[in-house]
């Protein structure tokens, strides 16, 4: 996302304005702390694939989820002119891995997009 944002602002630049290219930087910003918080999710997911840690359940609602990873990528798509719509509204919670199942949730949207 931080690559595909700041090739879009290289590209775009000349024909963006102010606001636009502030609410850019604003998104890389945003992006770049989510890019450290999905580092530290690798890295424990991959002790975890070695059996250093196990996973924490807790008990988290489905809407939440999504909705944390929608809001990740929404400039991105923006800039793309890419929709993303959640068609289902889920009050259900789940037990889950937290940071496992945003990973994966991340992945599936940030691959759409590309």
């Amino acid at each position: 996302n931080i690559t595909q944002l700041s090739n879009f602002l290289n590209i775009e630049f000349s024909s963006l304005d102010h606001n636009d290219i502030r609410e850019i930087l604003s998104s890389l910003e945003h992006i770049s702390e989510q890019a450290l918080i999905l580092i530290e999710n690798i890295l424990e997911w991959s002790r975890i694939e070695r059996c250093l840690i196990q996973p924490v359940f807790n008990t988290i609602c489905i809407d939440d989820l999504f909705n944390h990873a929608i809001n990740l990528h929404k400039s991105l798509a923006k800039h793309k002119r890419i929709k993303i719509i959640k068609e289902v509204e889920l009050d259900e919670c789940i037990l889950c891995d937290i940071d496992m199942t945003k990973t994966v949730l991340r992945n599936l949207i940030s691959n759409a997009i590309k």
